[in-house]
């Protein structure tokens, strides 16, 4: 395990408040924080706009990754990751997750147990070859 990952108390609450209101689908969205840092202080939510069934997928419209760069430029900011739930299965990346995986990003990945009961949180990073992930230790400040 690689890390720590610091996640602000309120990047956290608003992941585990998309997870819960998405179920049974998967809830996602993009991560934010400090041009010049590792932490993450803010997750905003995106909608699900996979084509499919959305309780095993989840896709963020390629628009919304371009709006939110015009939006961070010049900021200080930026796109630190992504985040997405994993609904009645662990939170662990599937290959899908790995295909569609961006190298220096953080993934952070929710899972829900149940409606209204949420399960573990875990973050990851995409390795350099891009042929797996790391598991990141992940503080909660």
């Amino acid at each position: 395990m690689i890390g720590p990952l610091t996640l602000s108390r309120a990047a956290h609450d608003v992941i585990r408040r998309e997870a819960l209101r998405a179920f049974p689908e998967e809830g996602c969205g993009f991560l934010l924080g400090p041009a010049d840092g590792e932490s993450i202080d803010e997750a905003q939510p995106r909608p699900n706009v996979h084509p499919g069934p959305r309780t095993r997928r989840f896709v963020i419209d390629g628009l919304e990754y371009v709006k939110l760069e015009d939006e961070l430029e010049g900021t200080g900011r930026r796109l630190a990751g992504v985040f997405h739930s994993h609904p009645l299965h662990p939170p662990v990346p599937s290959e899908t997750d790995r295909e569609a995986a961006w190298p220096g990003l953080v993934y952070v990945i929710q899972e829900v147990l149940a409606p209204g009961r949420l399960g573990e949180l875990r973050a990851w990073r995409l390795r350099p070859g891009r042929d797996a992930f790391d598991a990141l230790e992940c503080r909660v400040d």
